[in-house]
C-alpha cells in the first residue's frame, strides 16, 4: 500500500487523523476533555457518511485516493471532491475552535499538549 502525499502536508494530516480517530472510536481515549469531545461531536454532526468514510480511509487508514475509490466503488475524482468538501468543513470547525479558545487549541495534535 502506498502512502498518500497529502496536499495540505503531514501536520494537517496528523490533525485530521487525530480528530477522525476520536470521532470513529471515542472510547480509545477516555482522557478527552469536554472541549475535545465537543470538537469531535461537531465534526461527526457536520460530515456526511460518505465524507466520513472517505476521510477515514484517506487520513486515518492512509490510503491514497485511488485506493479509496477502488475500495468504495466510486471514481477517484469523486473521492478527491468529497475529501476537499470534508476538509473545508473541518477547517471551518478548527477556525471556530481557535476563535472560541485560541490558547486551548495551542497543542501538538498528535495527542500531546504543547509545553
Amino acid at each position: 500500500m502506498s502512502r498518500p502525499i497529502y496536499r495540505r502536508g503531514e501536520p494537517y494530516a496528523k490533525k485530521a487523523a487525530h480528530l477522525l480517530r476520536h470521532m470513529v472510536h471515542p472510547e480509545l481515549d477516555p482522557t478527552l476533555d469536554q472541549y475535545e469531545l465537543a470538537l469531535v461531536d461537531a465534526l461527526r454532526d457536520k460530515l456526511t457518511p460518505r465524507e466520513t468514510e472517505c476521510m477515514v480511509h484517506y487520513y486515518l487508514l492512509r490510503e491514497d485516493m485511488r485506493q479509496v475509490a477502488l475500495r468504495l466503488g466510486i471514481n477517484t475524482s469523486t473521492v478527491s471532491r468529497t475529501v476537499e468538501r470534508a476538509e473545508a468543513k473541518l477547517d471551518g470547525l478548527l477556525k471556530l475552535a481557535v476563535a472560541i479558545s485560541p490558547i486551548r487549541l495551542n497543542q501538538d495534535w498528535s495527542g500531546r499538549r504543547a509545553s
